[in-house]
């Protein structure tokens, strides 16, 4: 499995402190890891997706999600397009949509193409 960069917790903060009150909101965390970052907003009262192509850490999103919170969660284990195109056939739209892909793999520039995530 490729290695994971969970994101700090001075990370969380300031991008929390940026994005203000997530609470009642929808916020989609792609390339989602350790899912850390759709937990704080979870945490925080937004309803979360995550998208997470490694079966593994999607199942251990879906384990770390409390209980009473799970019907503001979904957790999606699918490559990128394919989750697009999922979100995109329900008509599901977002306010926040945070991206930390993995570089080496170039996709910090090629996900301003990706259809479905243009504004």
């Amino acid at each position: 499995m490729k290695a994971v960069r969970p994101t700090a917790g001075r990370v969380l903060l300031a991008l929390f402190s940026i994005l203000g009150d997530v609470d009642g909101g929808r916020f989609l965390d792609l390339f989602a890891g350790t899912g850390r970052v759709g937990l704080t907003a979870l945490e925080r009262g937004a309803s979360v997706t995550w998208v997470e192509s490694l079966r593994e850490r999607a199942q251990a999103i879906e384990r770390a999600l409390p209980t009473d919170a799970r019907r503001r969660a979904v957790v999606l284990s699918l490559e990128l397009r394919r989750a697009i195109a999922w979100l995109g056939k329900r008509g599901l739209q977002f306010d926040v949509i945070f991206a930390d892909p993995p570089y080496h793999e170039g996709w910090g520039a090629s996900l301003l193409g990706v259809r479905g995530l243009e504004g």
